[in-house]
């Protein structure tokens, strides 16, 4: 997870932030017109992040976009 986090804040455009993680979750916020964009980025960030220690799993990321932290 550490990996990912670090790996996003690097590749994240200017306008989307992580705000909070949440055990195996990355919160980021980005402006609605990015959501989509910003959603594959993390989706392939955290991929490629465990796939990294542990090339034999299959990896798997559940990611969605919210309006507000209700939604989540």
């Amino acid at each position: 997870m550490k990996r990912a986090i670090v790996l996003l804040a690097t590749k994240l455009p200017p306008s989307a932030h992580i705000i909070s993680t949440v055990h195996d979750e990355i919160i980021v916020e980005t402006p609605e017109s990015e959501a989509e964009e910003v959603l594959q980025l993390i989706k392939t960030v955290m991929v490629e992040s465990m796939a990294a220690l542990y090339p034999q799993v299959p990896i798997e990321v559940e990611a969605h976009v919210c309006a507000n932290w209700g939604e989540k």
